[in-house]
């Protein structure tokens, strides 16, 4: 029995002291976790929009003309990016379909990828004139 004079503490306020340290300690670590997934899955965003313009300032530059003839969808390929290392487990494909409206062709570059066993995607559309490409100049309307 505790007299009330004494200035320790008792067996269970201890443990009910550690109890609740504990159950803090348990949030604040499942707040971070959370927080590196949340980075992780910008990384990989990041590197599928970066992934997906570069693909289309290829195509830009090289003119629609030179995807060939006819629109549709290409085979998924994997992402082999130096400057990017996240680019490792992305694969992208290119879509085309060239008479949109006014001579211009919809190009649309498409990056997936899987992390903790859901697929995302990444898609970027953008309007390419059907003339030349950039690198032999403006085709003109």
């Amino acid at each position: 029995m505790r007299r009330l004079d004494s200035k320790g503490l008792t067996l269970l306020e201890v443990v009910v002291a550690l109890g609740i340290l504990g159950l803090m300690t348990a949030g604040i670590l499942g707040l971070m976790v959370a927080g590196l997934w949340a980075v992780t899955d910008a990384r990989y965003h990041t590197a599928a929009v970066l992934t997906a313009e570069g693909r289309l300032e290829q195509i830009r530059a090289a003119g629609l003309r030179a995807l060939g003839e006819g629109s549709g969808c290409g085979p998924w390929e994997p992402v082999a990016d130096p400057e990017v290392p996240e680019a490792a487990g992305l694969e992208a494909r290119t879509c085309v379909d060239p008479s949109v409206a006014y001579n211009l062709g919809r190009v649309t570059v498409e990056v997936r990828w899987h992390l903790r066993g859901i697929g995302r995607t990444t898609r970027l559309i953008t309007l390419i004139h059907a003339g030349q490409g950039l690198a032999e100049g403006w085709g003109g309307p």
